[in-house]
């Protein structure tokens, strides 16, 4: 199962994994995880939980570069003025570029934990949009099957309407 969470708080995803596992079926669901410090791997009902720290897979260069560049700059009297629209539509695309960014750190994470490491799978589960992706590509590529189990209506979002 692929989630864009941290896995052990979404009572749905260890639901079905638990439901999956008391029929038989070997489950591993892989998720985000935010902070360093939290634990990477661990077993929760029976199931492994694999979650993935998306500046892992970043170059650090690219990495202190993004919070550069992202950083909220403060506003100085020399600066120019800026309208309030232009400034929104700017930090719209620049959280757009930066979610973009992280995303494809998260995908590059998940393929190097899937397809270097000789894992492969009979079915990619993925639960999220942003999932589905990585999710289709793997299937392609171990000539498995693949399942999109939407939680939300992603088409209906905000984030959707620049």
């Amino acid at each position: 199962m692929l989630v864009q969470n941290d896995v052990v708080h979404d009572s749905r995803i260890i639901r079905e994994a638990s439901s999956l596992l008391s029929e038989g079926h070997k489950v591993e669901v892989i998720g985000l995880i935010k902070e360093r410090t939290e634990i990477k791997r661990l077993k929760m009902k029976g199931f492994l939980i694999y979650r993935i720290n998306r500046d892992d897979f970043l170059p650090t260069r690219v990495i202190s570069f993004l919070d550069n560049f992202f950083r909220e700059r403060q506003s100085s009297t020399k600066s120019i003025y800026i309208n309030q629209s232009r400034r929104s539509i700017f930090s719209q695309m620049k959280s757009l570029i930066k979610n973009l960014i992280y995303f494809l750190g998260y995908y590059w994470g998940v393929f190097i934990y899937i397809y270097l490491s000789g894992t492969r799978y009979d079915v990619y589960h993925c639960h999220d949009l942003n999932t589905l992706p990585i999710g289709f590509i793997l299937s392609r590529l171990h000539r498995s099957a693949i399942i999109y189990d939407s939680h939300e209506f992603w088409t209906e979002g905000e984030w959707l309407s620049l």
